[in-house]
């Protein structure tokens, strides 16, 4: 895995100053305080309950950056983006995989 290569720093169009960085164990409360901010309409395209603390705790205790490579964008320390690569594990179809990415809709240009 290339994580060697996170933190990056990023620039929005408006100037903003974001860091990029994979998901960590810490970050559990603060992912599920992201979700809870979340308007309830953009949550419901997602596939899990992402309201439910269970839920983020299982993600964090099952975290493996082979599998699913979680990143956050951070502005001053705060999460404003959540984008997961899942990689495909079995058969021909290891080269492929899927994205998911969620934003704070005051990060959304």
């Amino acid at each position: 895995m290339i994580l060697y290569e996170y933190p990056k720093r990023t620039t929005l169009k408006d100037g903003t100053q974001l860091t990029l960085r994979p998901l960590r164990k810490e970050d559990q409360q603060a992912l599920h305080e992201y979700f809870l901010r979340m308007p309830p309409e953009d949550r419901m395209g997602l596939k899990d309950d992402v309201t439910d603390l269970e839920v983020i705790e299982h993600w964090i205790y099952d975290l493996d950056y082979d599998v699913v490579l979680p990143v956050l964008a951070l502005d001053d320390g705060h999460i404003v983006a959540n984008a997961t690569l899942h990689f495909n594990q079995i058969g021909w179809t290891k080269h492929q995989g899927e994205i998911r990415i969620t934003s704070d809709p005051d990060y959304r240009q």
